[in-house]
């Protein structure tokens, strides 16, 4: 299962990159609160916001878990320790995946030193 990052669903809502067409034929995509709160925090109408509500609908849905916020913590104080310092948001996405075993599709380039520390698995394109 693949966690799309909000980068890429934006070039995906947009139509500038089409990766998740060719992805949702073989593999399963997933997405989750913190992403789903990134792009309705973009969102410039109510028609866009159902748009991509009603896309999002097909995405399988990742839930975070209370015992995510311990693991978050350690992932950050550990990326600190080793002189990375990433935006919250994304370190709970990175935590997200390894936790849950899914590979990240993402454009952010941080996340390649993220996963020079932790065991996160990229998807590469």
């Amino acid at each position: 299962m693949i966690l799309v990052d909000t980068n890429v669903l934006i070039d995906y809502f947009n139509g500038s990159d089409l990766i998740i067409d060719s992805l949702s034929d073989t593999e399963d995509i997933a997405t989750c609160g913190i992403i789903l709160a990134e792009l309705f925090h973009g969102v410039k109408s109510k028609n866009e916001k159902t748009e991509i509500s009603e896309a999002l609908a097909d995405f399988q849905w990742i839930s975070i878990p209370e015992n995510l916020w311990w693991e978050v913590g350690d992932n950050l104080n550990l990326m600190k320790k080793k002189g990375l310092t990433v935006p919250f948001q994304d370190a709970i996405i990175a935590t997200l995946s390894i936790q849950n075993d899914l590979y990240l599709l993402t454009k952010d380039k941080h996340f390649s030193e993220i996963a020079k520390i932790l065991p996160l698995k990229l998807y590469k394109q």
